[in-house]
């Protein structure tokens, strides 16, 4: 009986040393994806940074070309003022000379 004894305590040691082995393979393990793990929330930090800028980068792009809109448009008004001008002076000297010319008979 002692045999069988010694041969159960000598599987059971071999079986404890094989069960921590695995126990410190999983502990490894488990070390490694918690590092893992950290380093993805930190990148989800930084990504959650970067779409905010580029969210602010796009409104202040739409800033820009409302303002290069409005600055291409400036001479065109300013031409048309100019021509506005220069028609309103040439009808009413048109009709200053008509005038002239009825009202002088």
């Amino acid at each position: 009986m002692d045999d069988k004894m010694i041969e159960r305590v000598t599987t059971l040691e071999r079986d404890l040393k094989t069960a921590f082995k695995k126990l410190n393979e999983h502990d490894d393990a488990i070390r490694e994806i918690r590092s893992d793990q950290k380093i993805l929330h930190e990148m989800n930090a930084n990504i959650a940074v970067l779409a905010k800028s580029q969210e602010y980068q796009g409104k202040k792009i739409d800033t820009i070309e409302a303002d290069i809109k409005d600055l291409k448009e400036r001479p065109v008004k300013r031409w048309d003022a100019l021509i506005s001008v220069i028609i309103t002076a040439i009808a009413s000297g048109l009709i200053g000379f008509i005038l002239s010319k009825v009202i002088g008979s």
